[in-house]
């Protein structure tokens, strides 16, 4: 899930990439912010990496029109084919996502000359017979996410 704060609005806009209801915080998000900014891939594997990457593209735009502020990246393990909810993603692709997640951040921060502001949660992932999987899920994407999430200082400055 990402959110967003709209300067004049003073309230959170959201935007996800995982459909995950945050208790019940979507009462914030008008129909059109919710529309806009819901990142939430559809098919398997490649497609579903495609249709990220499409959604990504919208969610940029809006940024860069400065009306997204900030995003928080909620990468839920319930993708995963082997959590109990899952099925979209095998390991290599649902990794695959928070390494574009990373290099989408650099290249908006580069384009908005500024780091462009980020948080990291830890969404999803209902493996009833072995947590330990959802977690080695969550700890590799926040792992890629932090080698992919720092734009060197002299690259905003050029």
């Amino acid at each position: 899930m990402i959110y967003k704060v709209a300067k004049k609005r003073k309230k959170p806009e959201f935007i996800g990439n995982f459909a995950v209801n945050i208790n019940g915080l979507n009462r914030f998000a008008d129909a059109e912010t919710t529309n806009d900014c819901n990142v939430n891939p559809i098919g398997y594997n490649e497609t579903y990496i495609q249709d990220f990457k499409c959604k990504l593209e919208g969610v940029k735009q809006r940024i860069l029109a400065d009306k997204v502020h900030y995003v928080v990246f909620a990468h839920g393990a319930d993708s995963h084919l082997d959590d109990d909810l899952g099925g979209q993603c095998d390991t290599e692709h649902w990794l695959s996502c928070a390494s574009i997640f990373g290099e989408w951040v650099n290249e908006v921060s580069l384009e908005l000359g500024k780091p462009l502001p980020v948080t990291l949660a830890l969404f999803g992932g209902y493996r009833k017979d072995d947590y330990n999987v959802v977690l080695d899920l969550h700890l590799s994407s926040i792992n890629r996410c932090r080698t992919l999430l720092c734009v060197p200082n002299n690259a905003l400055a050029a």
